[in-house]
């Protein structure tokens, strides 16, 4: 399992130029909130295995269609985002 963190709070709680032991890190990083996340680069690999041109069955387009949007709108959002 993929363990995704918000990479803001843990530059929050360690600020650039300061020394910090590697212990105090991974015991921040232990108890940081995991988040629920699909990996893109799964939803990559689905898209490109259910290509409705090299399928017969109804349900690849509309999931290879479903996977293009939800890509889509999620690329548009991360262009605002530093």
């Amino acid at each position: 399992m993929i363990r995704a963190i918000d990479a803001t709070e843990l530059k929050t709680a360690f600020p650039l130029g300061e020394y910090v032991r590697t212990e105090c890190v991974r015991a921040t990083i232990d108890h940081m909130q995991t988040i629920e996340a699909i990996p893109i680069k799964w939803l990559n690999q689905k898209y490109a295995e259910n290509d409705p041109n090299t399928h017969e069955e109804d349900y690849d387009y509309y999931l290879w269609n479903a996977i293009a949007y939800i890509s889509t709108l999620w690329k548009e959002e991360q262009e605002g985002v530093e």
